[in-house]
C-alpha cells in the first residue's frame, strides 16, 4: 500500500482593512468552545498539519492489519518518499510528516504521475490533498494510476473557511501558492464562492465514481476519527 500526502496547503492569510493579518484557519481553531466540542488537539499549520494526521492514522490502521505502508510528500517535486514497508514504518512515517514544512506549489496530478513509473508496486493509492489542481490533469493522472493496477482513495481536506468563505469584512487574501492577492469583501462574493466549490466538488466526485475510486471529504474542524471512519466504510464497500 502507498500513501501520498501532497505539501498542500492552501493557507488562507489575510490582511484586514485596518493593516492587521490573521491566518484564518488559526482563527477559527482557536475558539475554545471548539475545541472543547471537538476535544481536539490545536491544529497549529492549518489543513497541512490535519493531512499529516490523517495520513499517519491510515498508516497505522494499514499496519496493524499486516500489510505495508508507504508514504510521498510532495509539493514541486518529490520532498520525500518512503517505500512500502511494514518493520519500524510507523515510526519513520511519522518522523516524515512532522518533518515536513509545505512550501511552494504543489501539484496533486503531478504527484500521481510520481506513482505511475514502472518501479512503483501495485498497491492502493491514498492520495490526502487540497485537489488544487486542473482538473484535466487530475483525470488524466488518475486514469493512468489505474491502468498501472493501482486502487485509489481521494481525501479532500478542506480548512472551514473554504468551505464558504466564512470570512467577515473587508479582507486582503493572499494566496500561498503563486496566487498573488485579491481585496474584496467576501460577503459579496460568498455565494459565487460556494458555487465554484460545489462545482469542484462534483467534479472530484464524478472523477472518482467513474474510476471506481473512493472518495471523501474532510474539514479540518472535525474530529479526526470521523473522516478515517468514512473512508473506511467507503474502502469496505468497495472491497478494498
Amino acid at each position: 500500500h502507498m500513501f501520498f500526502k501532497p505539501a498542500a496547503a492552501f493557507e488562507k492569510r489575510i490582511t484586514r482593512a485596518d493593516g492587521t493579518a490573521e491566518n484564518l484557519p488559526m482563527q477559527t481553531r482557536d475558539d475554545p468552545e471548539q475545541q472543547k466540542k471537538h476535544s481536539m488537539t490545536l491544529l497549529q499549520n492549518g489543513p497541512a498539519t490535519y493531512a499529516a494526521m490523517f495520513a499517519a492514522a491510515v498508516a497505522h490502521l494499514t499496519l496493524q492489519q499486516q500489510d505495508r505502508a508507504g508514504l510521498l510528500l510532495w509539493h514541486e517535486q518529490a520532498a520525500h518518499e518512503l517505500p512500502a514497508r511494514f518493520q519500524g514504518q510507523l515510526e519513520r512515517i511519522c518522523r516524515a510528516l512532522e518533518a515536513h514544512q509545505p512550501t511552494g506549489i504543489t501539484d496533486a496530478a503531478k504527484g500521481l504521475e510520481h506513482l505511475t513509473a514502472p518501479a512503483a508496486h501495485r498497491g492502493l493509492v491514498v492520495l490526502v490533498s487540497d485537489l488544487m489542481a486542473e482538473p484535466e490533469a487530475l483525470s488524466a493522472a488518475c486514469d493512468r494510476l489505474r491502468s498501472r493496477g493501482h486502487d485509489l482513495a481521494v481525501v479532500w481536506v478542506l480548512d472551514p473557511d473554504e468551505v464558504d468563505l466564512g470570512v467577515g469584512g473587508v479582507s486582503r487574501f493572499q494566496g500561498l501558492e503563486g496566487d498573488g492577492e485579491l481585496l474584496a469583501e467576501p460577503r459579496a462574493m460568498a455565494e459565487a464562492y460556494r458555487q465554484q466549490v460545489d462545482v469542484h466538488r462534483r467534479f472530484l466526485s464524478t472523477l472518482c465514481l467513474s474510476r471506481a475510486a473512493a472518495f471523501i471529504e474532510c474539514r479540518t474542524d472535525e474530529p479526526l476519527h470521523l473522516p478515517v471512519n468514512r473512508l473506511l466504510v467507503e474502502l469496505d464497500r468497495r472491497g478494498r
